[in-house]
């Protein structure tokens, strides 16, 4: 499934591409540990590819997303840490894009998967375009 002789970047770089193919759910099957931590500024920590899953969709329905995938715009390492500077948009089910986020990560790599996996950006540059996709569709935030 992943490739335990794989660099962390090059795991890291894997994982964004798969998401960007097949989506983020199948690529959290594939490339996250099962008890893999991730955590993101103002939303409830996961331990797991399920409640990642599951917390995703929850914020997809509340909010109309359909899937994102992200640009990496750089990426470095310390050992088994990947930092990612990031810029990730998220989709509605029609496929514009619906928010674009600047986003910091940490992942750490251990045999090949994805174990430790923590964000960082702007809750209320989010909560903004948030509200003008919402407006701009009618609906109010």
């Amino acid at each position: 499934m992943t490739d335990a002789a794989a660099t962390p970047v090059e795991t890291v770089q894997a994982f964004f591409a798969d998401v960007a193919q097949r989506g983020p759910h199948p690529a959290y099957e594939r490339w996250m540990a099962t008890d893999v931590l991730w955590t993101n500024v103002g939303r409830p920590a996961c331990h797991g590819p399920q409640e990642m899953i599951a917390l995703e969709q929850r914020t997809g329905q509340e909010l109309g997303f359909a899937r994102w995938d992200a640009e990496l715009r750089a990426i470095a390492a310390d050992g088994d840490v990947v930092l990612t500077d990031r810029l990730d948009r998220i989709y509605d089910a029609d496929g514009s894009v619906v928010l674009e986020i600047d986003v910091m990560g940490s992942l750490r790599v251990v045999d090949g998967r994805i174990a430790e996996w923590r964000e960082y950006f702007d809750v209320e540059a989010i909560r903004a375009q948030v509200a003008r996709h919402r407006a701009a569709a009618g609906d109010s935030f």
